[in-house]
């Protein structure tokens, strides 16, 4: 028997901000007058959630660990001056306000860091001014809010498993609707969603109101009209619709679902308005948009992008000027006037002017439903103005194949349920912790011996095995196994499914024949109930070449990547991304084999079908190009090894920036191009680079940068610098110890280094005691017969003829020669 996991409340914890902005309020004074205490009330009528702090430390600590919503920071006299300059440049921070009893004094520092920005909105002396300009900024911040997702599904993407994360988002959003709407709501909803925000406005009598009167008298009818007021339901709805928050969607579900009947009852209203085929409209929308977002627009004109809200516009042009402001608040915020152009005729999402049902009759609002499709048409500066004007086409092309996409994964979540096929989503997204969260209100609410619980396990599992914690992950996969069996039988595909993905546990923590066990197990369940040519089949083949590779086993690795292969050219087609990445695998293996020819037309036949199916400017176009400049390189072809990594580097660059992981990694493969060069100092550079990336993204103490520290380390020993060699490898291998643990291949090579550093010294003994721990992590963990440990016998046997013994060194030599002719 599974018991079942409590309920969960979040909005009892005080930190859980569940609106769009947060106000910080910073002064060594706070609560030791009435006066503060009157102060907080009325910033909590602007923003409920307020933070006040009397230690700048503290302050700044919590400012920067906020995420999701953005600050408006009140410094009282005192810090400002001190404070302001070293979190000026914060990104959470959208506006600071300078309260204090000196107003010349503090103008002129405030003035001087503004440096024509407009970050700091003032300097106040009476709380009626700083609350005024508060709410002003409140309310352009409010209005701000608009999460849309750029996006571009190609054909290929048919299922979960071939979604990057932007067309993950793009589908969570466009299923949303649907599977709210498919929920039953009650009266017990409405009060569990009336509940909560009772909770978190406990302190806001004015909000507090507001969430009475719409228990009083709230009815379906007037939905649009609650949406369009300024109170909790907006704000709070919006923030869940942005964030992807399961606890408060689900909360708010029959409200949604509401909201959006309405709309579509509106929308057929509206639609009868317009009795020629085909008629145009034009609205409009005005507000502010951050600096990256304004170039993520201008960077994907002719795109698509998707509103994941409900999204207000107007169809008066004036109405919307206002609303976008003067372009007086650029940089920090840039401002931004929509034209919505919309062809009546196109089959599209709900959408409908609701001027008669909305609290703000002036605006002439036309509100769009969620999940809407536009394509960007332009984005230009009007001229003379400091105003963004972008204009959108309202789109409906891509349904057909959304419909077709949808239906896929429907059937991948094997139909157990609609908060299930949003919960895998997500882990598509990488968005765990909320994938987790959708799966633990599943199985709070699902029967023990129910056969949908294996599969809710096997995807705990699936969310634990991709962040690397596989021991979780091994539980919940034989949890859900468990279940399979017992409800299943042995047989069925699900227990298949379930042994694959332990098979992938074990691969990863390097435990190669319990890896293979249970992949065997897969297969042979997979013929039975499949049949020889699935795709499924296909994939098992694929994980087994992938161990035997790993091994050192290439001619197996070899066969099984051919037979992978095979089928999928039988069930894909020759042009399928998937069919792409067997090709790669199988250049990898001619790679390690040193048949540089054969890995060179396998990773030309990869990078052919990836340009026609995914575009020139995709990142698996980038890791082809980083793949076929590996080979060059190996070859010792620098040239052409360096054409392909630039190629690499331009691609990553636009949409990851100077200061990713992957961008690291090609300036570390550019590096090792100049070492092999004997161009040192430029090594030495791109080597500098790529550790000062990923110093900053990954931290001190991550296995990427005792690899870069492994690399600058092998440069000094190229040039005869033993003692800064030995300095870096040691410091390599502090790291890996730390957090591979002392029995991992690459803490081995490191091992190898340090012996090679010894032996170029001649100090024979100091060498022979790493080589020997490097030969005995290895034989642990890749095996007796694996190139790696061939190399390692060679190198023992170097110091021993170093040293004059030669009959132990012939031993070793004829050791390395014997792996060598079985994986050769």
């Amino acid at each position: 028997m599974f018991s079942r996991e409590p309920a969960t409340h979040l909005f009892y914890n005080n930190d859980h901000n569940l609106e769009n902005f947060t106000v910080v309020w910073l002064d060594a004074d706070i609560d030791k007058t009435d006066d503060c205490h009157d102060t907080k009330k009325r910033l909590r009528i602007i923003a409920n959630h307020l933070r006040t702090f009397c230690d700048a430390d503290e302050c700044i600590d919590y400012i920067s660990s906020i995420t999701m919503e953005q600050v408006l920071l009140i410094l009282s006299g005192s810090f400002g001056e001190i404070i302001a300059p070293l979190i000026f440049q914060l990104s959470q921070i959208t506006f600071i306000y300078i309260f204090c009893l000196n107003k010349i004094k503090h103008e002129t520092w405030a003035n001087h860091l503004l440096n024509n920005e407009n970050k700091i909105r003032g300097v106040f002396t009476h709380k009626d001014f700083l609350l005024t300009q508060l709410a002003e900024d409140a309310k352009v911040l409010s209005n701000n809010m608009m999460p849309m997702n750029v996006f571009s599904l190609s054909h290929h993407e048919k299922s979960i498993r071939d979604l990057n994360k932007e067309s993950a988002v793009f589908m969570w959003n466009q299923l949303l609707m649907d599977v709210l709407l498919r929920m039953p709501t009650s009266d017990e909803s409405k009060m569990e969603m009336l509940t909560e925000c009772e909770s978190y406005y406990r302190d806001n009598a004015k909000e507090l109101e507001k969430v009475n009167e719409f228990r009083l008298n709230y009815s379906s009818d007037a939905a649009v009209s609650w949406y369009t007021r300024d109170s909790f339901v907006y704000r709070l709805l919006n923030k869940a619709l942005r964030t992807r928050d399961i606890d408060i969607i689900f909360k708010f579900r029959f409200f949604i679902a509401d909201l959006y009947r309405q709309l579509q009852k509106e929308y057929s209203k509206f639609m009868e308005r317009f009795t020629d085929d085909e008629y145009s409209l034009t609205v409009y929308r005005g507000q502010h948009l951050k600096a990256d977002e304004l170039h993520e627009l201008k960077d994907n004109i002719g795109r698509l992008i998707s509103i994941n809200t409900f999204m207000s516009t107007t169809c008066e042009k004036g109405v919307a000027s206002i609303l976008a402001g003067d372009g007086s608040l650029s940089p920090i915020l840039e401002s931004i006037l929509f034209q919505i152009q919309i062809n009546t005729s196109i089959d599209t999402k709900p959408y409908a002017n609701i001027k008669e049902l909305s609290v703000m009759k002036h605006e002439d609002e036309v509100l769009f439903s969620i999940g809407t499709i536009f394509r960007i048409k332009s984005v230009e500066k009007a001229t003379g103005t400091g105003i963004w004007s972008v204009k959108l086409l309202l789109n409906s092309e891509t349904n057909e194949h959304l419909k077709v996409l949808g239906e896929q994964i429907r059937k991948e979540t094997d139909g157990y349920s609609d908060l299930h096929t949003l919960g895998h989503l997500l882990r598509g997204m990488g968005e765990y912790a909320k994938a987790e969260r959708y799966l633990r209100r599943l199985i709070n609410d699902t029967l023990p011996n129910d056969p949908a619980m294996g599969k809710f396990y096997n995807d705990l599992g699936l969310i634990y095995s991709d962040q690397g914690e596989y021991t979780q992950a091994l539980k919940y996969y034989e949890q859900a196994l468990g279940i399979h069996l017992k409800t299943l039988g042995p047989n069925h595909p699900s227990v298949a499914s379930t042994y694959n993905n332990i098979g992938t546990v074990y691969s990863n923590q390097r435990e190669y024949s319990q890896a293979l066990k249970y992949y065997e197990q897969t297969l042979e369940i997979k013929m039975n109930a499949l049949g020889p040519n699935h795709r499924s089949v296909a994939t098992t083949y694929n994980n087994i070449g992938g161990v035997y590779e790993d091994q050192g086993g290439y001619s197996q690795a070899l066969t099984y990547y051919e037979q992978t292969l095979q089928i999928l050219l039988k069930t894909l087609g020759p042009n399928h991304p998937t069919v792409a990445k067997t090709y790669n695998n199988i250049g990898g293996v001619y790679s390690h084999q040193g048949e540089y020819s054969k890995a060179l037309k396998n990773y030309e036949q990869t990078l052919q079908i990836l340009l026609k199916t995914l575009g020139p400017n995709h990142p698996s176009v980038a890791k082809t190009y980083n793949n076929i400049g590996g080979v060059y390189s190996h070859q010792g072809e620098y040239y052409q090894a360096l054409k392909y990594y630039e190629q690499t580097l331009e691609i990553l660059l636009k949409p990851l920036g100077s200061n990713h992981q992957t961008v690291a990694t090609t300036y570390n493969n550019i590096g090792l191009v100049y070492k092999g060069q004997g161009e040192y100092s430029e090594a030495l550079k791109y080597y500098e680079q790529s550790l000062e990336i990923l110093l900053k993204t990954l931290g001190p103490n991550h296995p990427s940068v005792a690899k870069t520290y492994n690399n600058i380390g092998t440069v000094y020993n190229d040039q005869g610098e033993y003692s800064q060699a030995l300095k870096y490898y040691e410091q390599s291998l502090e790291i890996l110890l730390k957090t591979l643990g002392p029995n991992h291949p690459t803490v081995a090579q490191t091992y190898n280094n340090i012996g090679g550093v010894y032996l170029d010294q001649g100090e024979y003994s100091q060498a022979l005691k790493y080589y020997e721990q490097t030969l005995e992590i290895q034989l642990q963990t890749l095996g007796p017969n694996h190139p790696s440990v061939a190399k390692t016998y060679n190198n023992i046997g170097g110091v021993y003829s170093h040293q004059g013994e030669y009959s132990p060194a012939l031993k070793y030599y004829e050791q390395t020669l014997e792996i060598l002719l079985k994986t050769l």
